[in-house]
């Protein structure tokens, strides 16, 4: 009996013992994650940028940015998606452009801009008039948190209607299987726009050095469109 005892002891505690060996490295990576939150928050305390250093990141913020921030025509400028990584951003908008960041992530707000929105992108319309923004950027939500076909649809629509006659939508995601919902072309809603030609990349679909096969498309908002008659944002960008 005592025997059996000790027996069905060690299996409980060998059991014991095989799940805290498999949650320790999972507690050392939160550790960890956590150590590193604290460090990029100190860094930003001290004025050091913290940013992610990828080939798409680089793409964004050394080509994509620069061009709308030096065109007066683009002042009111919506940024999807927030992250530690993306904290160092509002500086740089807020001191030349009406910037808005939007994130449905309330633990996200830290890392936002002054002026910013907790809600889901397909409910921009309730934050703003139909025409009023300039340029929304829309980088690593695709895949990424907007993953249902429907409220793609809602968000891409949103979208759609909140930007000025002119207005660009930059959408940045990962051409690559598990992380592409469905094929962009196959969207009804985002075909309401037109391809952009964007001159700093020379192409309207800008496809970046990484093996995710991040990806940057650029559209622009235009009602009348024509072989013979196109937009005027169309015309200042030129081909």
């Amino acid at each position: 009996m005592l025997k059996n005892l000790r027996r069905a002891g060690d299996g409980n505690e060998g059991r014991s013992m095989q799940f805290l060996r498999a949650r320790v490295p999972e507690s050392i990576q939160q550790i960890r994650e956590a150590a590193e939150g604290v460090m990029r928050d100190i860094k930003h305390m001290f004025g050091v940028k913290t940013l992610l250093n990828t080939e798409d990141r680089r793409v964004l913020e050394q080509i994509i940015f620069p061009h709308f921030l030096n065109d007066q025509s683009f002042r009111s400028i919506l940024f999807v998606g927030c992250d530690w990584y993306t904290r160092d951003y509002n500086n740089i908008f807020e001191a030349q452009k009406k910037y808005i960041t939007l994130d449905p992530d309330l633990g996200k707000r830290k890392y936002g801009a002054k002026q910013h929105i907790p809600d889901k992108l397909q409910k921009l319309d309730r934050y703003f008039n139909s025409g009023s923004l300039d340029l929304i950027l829309c980088n690593g939500v695709y895949g990424f948190g907007l993953n249902n076909a429907s409220e793609i649809e809602q968000a891409f629509q949103a979208c759609f209607d909140c930007l000025r006659e002119g207005g660009v939508f930059v959408l940045g995601w990962n051409d690559i299987e598990g992380w592409c919902p469905f094929p962009l072309h196959h969207s009804k809603s985002l075909a309401l726009f037109k391809p952009l030609f964007f001159p700093p990349l020379k192409t309207d679909v800008y496809v970046t050095d990484t093996s995710y096969g991040h990806t940057y498309n650029f559209y622009v908002k235009c009602y009348f469109w024509s072989q013979n008659l196109k937009c005027l944002s169309i015309t200042r960008f030129g081909r």
